[in-house]
């Protein structure tokens, strides 16, 4: 009696050895290729499909076989003539030993050998005869393929299948040409693909207002404006009257002093649409500056065709400057390049303080170099780690000495990143203050319902490269899959990047296609679901400053188990996460621990305790704070500024010397060329508050473009 089964193949087994023999062919990996493609809902759907094909030709063929091969449900192939010897050469479905029979038999009985677990049956007659005799028939079909057919055929086959609510598809082929012609009835698709228990809140019948807003936003983002006389030839007297009754931006209110009113430029070459740990600590801290009634403003490269200026929601303006990316998304050094345009926002936007962040981004490097040449405080974020000893670091941390020799004040997001930091760049401990990152908890919830712990779910999500520890997980895998067999534990691996093929060839060498789940690449808006289906997470870092996975691993109500390295075990209290040193023994040993404990773990509770914990709102006080430190700094000559940059190193101190007297120069010329009262002011403008949405931890990062 069959015991063991794939889940994957809905295959049943004798004994473990056919089972391991079955997860080596390559059936078994076919079916897991194509769920990871489709999902369980496109599968499930394909199962349960009935597909009638009329004429088995060489393009009928072809199309019913890829069908056949993903899992359809049934087939019914309808053919009334016989095979010829020049079918041969064109059908692969077909041999010598069929000539003269029956070929929609003969196709139909190869297809059921493809796979024995489709119903397929046919039917030995012409298509064109059915049509006229018979329409009824094709009432019990989810889809008709017509292949081949004339053109009065498929004239009343489309009727006949309209009127049964049933899809059909027209193709024809001559040689290396031909056409497709889909047809079905208007309707609506609604298809969330609902792996988490988010509800689906997208209207498939929206109230006329809205659609008239909706219709006027898409003019606005084609047309690159707002409402212009060329663009009301394309909206109705009545849906421009509506648009133009709208309340429109306002001049922002002066409830708050403009002497405490901060106006700050955030630089970074990492922002929208680009996602990562530096884009949502740059996004979430706007936002909430903004509802603290500062000004911000953001600056960054151009992504692909989006240049120019945008804006987010709640009124965040961006600069999307035309410099393109040249190395992992930073933009080539240029030292004077960017000056002048550096320039023009800082005068137009009237700001007062620049807010650098990342080591690695050569835009934030320039800006607060001309920013402290220009005279405006600067105030810069690390958010990462880096050595001592290699020639990277070694660059990087002279770069870093340069630029911070002049910053006004530092943030880091934990305290060994803040140690870090002052052994690098030399900066005095007063300068440099802590203020870690947070997480968006009204995003990352847990599932409503405790999950099932007869199977234990490890999740791990993160770029798949030496420094997140891909080659630490290639021997962690099989030997906690050994400790515990039977399917007790199962991961699920979410990410990209050049060690993937590692643990795709661990996977292969040891059997594990059933118990290692390997997603690829996950979108930011998935990562919830995906996160929710685990009961723990797996971090195996090499190096971390913060580490925002695990805040919102643990948002989700996962129990961490992460490596000890960096800022990590500042992260989380201790009972919420599971330490371990970057090695293969003690991460298993972690694991096993943590599995020990998983019972004790109540996912809605810890994600109260996060909510509790960390805040971006929080984190925006206490930024302002820095600010407000920042600006009480007394102001600084050419002179005092370049005495700071000669301790930097008996040469490296008088070329970072040289480079900022040409700056200093370079500017005061900027200035003879266009003076400032030359430079047309942009007025400050922002949501009313009526129309400006309260601020939500998970606010939409959706920009629209705008005239400037």
């Amino acid at each position: 009696m069959a015991t063991l089964t794939c889940n994957a193949c809905n295959k049943e087994f004798i004994d473990d050895s056919e089972q391991k023999l079955h997860y080596k062919s390559d059936w078994h990996r076919y079916n897991l290729k194509r769920k990871e493609i489709w999902g369980e809902q496109g599968q499930a759907a394909l199962e349960k499909a009935s597909i009638c094909l009329l004429n088995c030709g060489p393009t009928g063929s072809e199309t019913l076989k890829n069908l056949v091969l993903g899992g359809v449900g049934s087939i019914t192939v309808i053919d009334g003539s016989k095979v010829e010897l020049g079918d041969l050469g064109n059908n692969f479905l077909v041999d010598e030993s069929s000539i003269g029979q029956s070929k929609a038999k003969c196709v139909c009985a190869s297809l059921q050998e493809l796979n024995d677990a489709v119903k397929a049956k046919f039917i030995e007659e012409y298509p064109e005869t059915l049509i006229e005799t018979n329409p009824s028939f094709f009432s019990q079909f989810t889809l008709v393929i017509a292949t081949q057919l004339v053109e009065d055929s498929m004239i009343k086959l489309d009727r006949i299948c309209r009127e049964a609510n049933v899809m059909l598809i027209f193709a024809r082929s001559y040689a290396l040409t031909g056409f497709v012609c889909i047809s079905l009835k208007e309707h609506t698709v609604i298809e969330s693909k609902p792996d988490h228990f988010l509800d689906d809140l997208r209207l498939n019948n929206p109230w006329p207002e809205l659609r008239r807003v909706c219709r006027y936003r898409l003019l606005e983002e084609e047309f690159n404006s707002p409402i212009q006389p060329e663009l009301q030839k394309y909206l109705t007297d009545e849906d421009y009257r509506y648009i133009r009754s709208l309340p429109s931006v306002v001049e922002t209110s002066d409830a708050m002093d403009d002497q405490k009113r901060h106006k700050i430029l955030m630089v970074s070459d990492f922002f929208y649409p680009n996602f990562g740990g530096v884009e949502n600590h740059i996004y979430y801290l706007s936002q909430c500056l903004l509802k603290l009634s500062h000004k911000v403003v953001v600056l960054t490269h151009a992504y692909g065709n989006r240049s120019g200026v945008r804006y987010m929601t709640g009124g965040l303006k961006v600069y999307y400057i035309p410099w393109k990316p040249f190395l992992m998304q930073s933009t080539l050094p240029t030292f004077y390049g960017t000056l002048p345009i550096m320039r023009m926002i800082l005068i137009r936007e009237k700001i007062t303080l620049v807010h650098g962040h990342q080591a690695f981004s050569t835009l934030c490097h320039e800006a607060l170099m001309h920013a402290c040449t220009m005279g405006y405080k600067v105030v810069f974020t690390d958010h990462s780690l880096y050595g001592f000893a290699d020639v990277g670091s070694i660059h990087m941390n002279k770069v870093l000495q340069f630029t911070l020799a002049d910053v006004s004040q530092a943030i880091c997001v934990s305290h060994t990143s803040k140690e870090n930091t002052v052994l690098r760049s030399g900066l005095p401990l007063e300068k440099v203050f802590v203020i870690p990152n947070a997480v968006d908890t009204a995003m990352f919830r847990p599932a409503p319902e405790k999950l099932s712990q007869d199977e234990i779910v490890i999740v791990v999500i993160s770029r798949l490269v030496y420094r997140k520890g891909a080659d630490l997980l290639v021997e962690v895998i099989p030997e906690v899959c050994r400790l515990f067999p039977n399917d007790l534990v199962r991961f699920i691996v979410g990410g990209d990047g050049p060690k993937r093929v590692r643990l795709e060839e661990m996977r292969e060498k040891n059997s594990l296609q059933d118990r290692v789940e390997m997603l690829g690449a996950v979108p930011h808006a998935r990562i919830q679901s995906v996160l929710i289906s685990g009961h723990i997470f797996l971090n195996s870092s090499l190096t971390e400053a913060f580490c925002i996975a695990i805040l919102e691993a643990a948002s989700c109500g996962l129990l961490t188990v992460s490596t000890r390295v960096g800022g990590v075990p500042e992260v989380l209290p201790d009972d919420m996460i599971v330490l371990a040193e970057p090695n293969p023994s003690d991460m298993v040993r972690a694991i096993t621990k943590a599995i020990s404990i998983l019972p004790k773990i109540d996912p809605q509770v810890m994600h109260l305790r996060m909510k509790k914990l960390y805040s971006w709102h929080d984190v925006a006080k206490r930024t302002e704070i820095v600010y407000d430190r920042a600006l009480g700094c007394p102001n600084q000559n050419l002179i005092d500024r370049l005495s700071r940059y000669l301790p930097c190193g008996s040469w490296a101190g008088k070329l970072f010397c040289l480079v900022m007297i040409i700056d200093f120069l370079f500017c005061r010329l900027l200035q003879l060329w266009q003076p400032t009262e030359d430079i047309e002011e942009a007025p400050d403008f922002s949501l009313p508050n009526s129309q400006c949405p309260e601020f939500k931890e998970g606010g939409s990062l959706r920009s629209r473009r705008v005239s400037s």
